[in-house]
């Protein structure tokens, strides 16, 4: 991907994240699209699927919003399968 395709990408995933922001604090006047979502969580999944769309864009990981990246690591050091330096 290019450079100048990455930035299209993150400049919109920043629209979009604000819009569903802005949808997320409407929910409790009954905004058009979270009333709809929030109900059932899907308003805040969407944000954190954008982050996880952008930390792997930057660097090729998901973000590690409940540490699940984190705690999947540690248990294969523990099991002797990786040293931890994946990233590198």
């Amino acid at each position: 991907m290019k450079l100048n395709d990455k930035r299209v990408v993150f400049k919109r995933i920043a629209a979009v994240r604000e819009i569903l922001k802005n949808e997320i604090s409407a929910n409790a006047r009954g905004g058009k699209y979270a009333s709809g979502l929030a109900s059932e969580g899907f308003a805040g999944g969407y944000l954190m699927a954008l982050d996880d769309v952008e930390a792997a864009l930057t660097h090729g990981l998901p973000s590690d919003h409940r540490g699940y990246w984190y705690r999947a690591t540690e248990a294969m050091i523990r099991k002797g399968r990786t040293n931890g330096n994946e990233q590198d």
